[in-house]
């Protein structure tokens, strides 16, 4: 977000033109302890630990009710539990912030990322989705394209991050959905239509993939996006 303050109706705006969604991730807040601004249709879930930047959720009103905040281990990870209904598994899914690569504190945050996996893969079907610092690059093996797909960021080699994520998907058998398709020729990248990007450098005409969505397999996706209008 950049900043949550001041950009509730431009989110608002955004969301109902591209929506409807029952769930947003937000990352980089910077929301105060008292700062709770509101988005049309939606209720904001934040955990009880501020975190460096600020992690929340923006739920629909009409899911509101339904949700279940899990304990928060790391304060820019947010954990909500979505029940299934009609015999589906519960959905756990997170909002993360992670530390740069060269942070102190980045082995540490992607421990815990992958300890509250692990405890709530168990319980249900797990999502983790946000800004993470992490560049995945591209596959470097066909056991490697079943966990983050065949179309990766060819522009940056693997960063430390990146390592850790991927042992992660590995270690709990999950899919980074980012490189799984391709954007389509009409969003007018030229030769970086080769994957999704999520972060682009205006000062230096670079193009980065650090924001991702995690899945368990069994996760059925009808579709990936990424909008390009910011």
């Amino acid at each position: 977000a950049g900043g949550f303050k001041g950009k509730s109706d431009e989110l608002a705006d955004r969301l109902s033109k591209l929506g409807p969604y029952d769930l947003v991730g937000l990352c980089d807040t910077q929301l105060s302890a008292s700062g709770a601004p509101s988005v049309k249709g939606f209720h904001l879930v934040r955990g009880t630990q501020a975190g460096k930047r600020g992690v929340a959720f923006l739920v629909a009103r009409h899911l509101a009710s339904s949700i279940k905040v899990m304990g928060q281990a790391n304060s820019d990870q947010l954990w909500v539990m979505v029940p299934g209904s009609r015999g589906e598994k519960d959905l756990y899914v997170c909002v993360a912030y992670m530390p740069l690569p060269g942070a102190a504190n980045a082995p540490a945050a992607y421990d815990t990322l992958a300890e509250s996996v692990a405890c709530y893969k168990q319980r249900g079907v797990v999502v983790v989705l946000g800004d993470l610092n992490a560049w995945l690059a591209q596959a470097n093996s066909e056991e490697e394209r079943k966990l983050i797909g065949p179309h990766g960021d060819a522009t940056h080699e693997r960063n430390r991050s990146g390592e850790r994520l991927l042992e992660m998907l590995a270690a709990y058998d999950l899919r980074c959905l980012n490189g799984f398709s391709l954007p389509p020729a009409a969003e007018g990248f030229g030769s970086q239509r080769s994957a999704w990007f999520t972060r682009r450098d205006q000062y230096r005409g670079t193009y980065t993939m650090i924001d991702y969505i995690v899945t368990s397999p069994e996760m059925e996706v009808k579709d990936f996006r990424v909008d390009y209008e910011d």
